[in-house]
């Protein structure tokens, strides 16, 4: 079954150029779903930016290196998302709030923090200077990239905005999939490349909506 011809999503948006880069699997929300340019030059599509912002995206196509590892950089300190698992880092499990000695008037008396589920750490999650922060959850993230290493909260579900949208995303990916496992058993036994022929990559990339699969909760 051709997933372009048989199962349609609606109407896609414009593309954003590059080439189609196949994700680890229909719920990564880190992996940028096209790329262009090689070595030195490469550049990843951020898949949550490109979202439409009706889905929590910001509506344009944000391109990053990813021989410098901007891309890394920004999808953890932009978007929360894991390179390791491929989604949310897991929020704290508490919350407290401790009393601070200000050594400046525009610095906080009191001071919130957040429980890490692994290290078991009070972090702060939120600045001493009494202004609001562009990006609250910075820093919970910052601790998250360096102590998590892909531990999750046990149980911890629910990170993807599931719709009407995603449901097709998800049909289209399973018949990709069936499509590609099809074509890779019908292979010759010489071939040694078989894992993902390009003509189901192409397959893919024109069944399925330009945009990322799926938004995040955030967690503010």
């Amino acid at each position: 079954m051709d997933p372009q011809n048989s199962y349609s999503i609606a109407p896609p948006a414009p593309l954003p150029g590059g080439h189609f880069n196949v994700p680890r699997s229909v719920e990564d929300l880190y992996t940028p779903r096209f790329v262009r340019g090689v070595g030195r030059d490469k550049a990843g599509l951020c898949p949550i930016c490109y979202e439409p912002k009706a889905r929590g995206g910001a509506g344009k196509a944000e391109w990053l290196s990813m021989k410098f590892s901007a891309f890394n950089y920004h999808m953890q300190y932009a978007h929360g998302i894991s390179p390791t698992t491929q989604l949310p880092f897991s929020p704290p499990i508490a919350f407290r709030r401790i009393d601070r000695k200000a050594n400046h008037k525009n610095e906080k008396l009191q001071l919130l923090e957040g429980q890490c589920h692994r290290c078991h750490d009070w972090m702060p999650v939120e600045g001493v200077k009494c202004v609001e922060a562009k990006l609250k959850e910075i820093y919970w993230w910052k601790h998250a990239a360096q102590c998590h290493k892909g531990s999750t909260i046990e149980g911890e579900t629910d990170v993807h905005l599931v719709d009407d949208f995603s449901a097709q995303v998800r049909e289209a990916y399973r018949l990709a999939q069936n499509q590609a496992q099809q074509q890779a058993s019908s292979a010759s036994a010489s071939s040694t490349s078989v894992t993902r022929p390009r003509a189901v990559a192409s397959a893919e990339s024109n069944s399925l909506p330009t945009t990322a699969l799926f938004t995040t909760t955030p967690l503010r």
